[in-house]
């Protein structure tokens, strides 16, 4: 994305949260198709979860009752939860996406 230095800084920053809603769109979508069995899929919404939602470790960890260091070996690649219990990561994720859409669209509902 390119910056524009002529524009105002407050159209930049509506522009960036834009296209990070359409970003979390598409995380949220891509979560409720996600297989439950897939090791590297599990990986990459973990992942893509921390650095597009901006959650800590520590958040994932204490919500789902385990250690940060295991949040980091999920993300890694290292170790992964039941494939019983991924669906109810991804539907936690994916409401999380949803609350922070929510949030921009009522912030910004000429953008919506």
């Amino acid at each position: 994305m390119d910056i524009d230095l002529r524009e105002p800084a407050s159209r930049q920053i509506e522009r960036v949260e834009r296209s990070r809603v359409a970003s979390l769109i598409e995380f949220e979508q891509a979560l409720l198709s996600i297989s439950s069995r897939d090791d590297q899929q599990f990986s990459w919404a973990v992942r893509t979860a921390v650095n597009l939602l901006q959650l800590s470790h520590l958040e994932i960890a204490e919500k789902f009752g385990i250690s940060r260091p295991s949040v980091t070996r999920w993300i890694n690649g290292k170790n992964f939860p039941h494939p019983a219990l991924r669906p109810v990561i991804y539907r936690w994720l994916a409401d999380q996406a949803a609350e922070r859409i929510t949030s921009f669209r009522q912030a910004h509902p000429e953008a919506a």
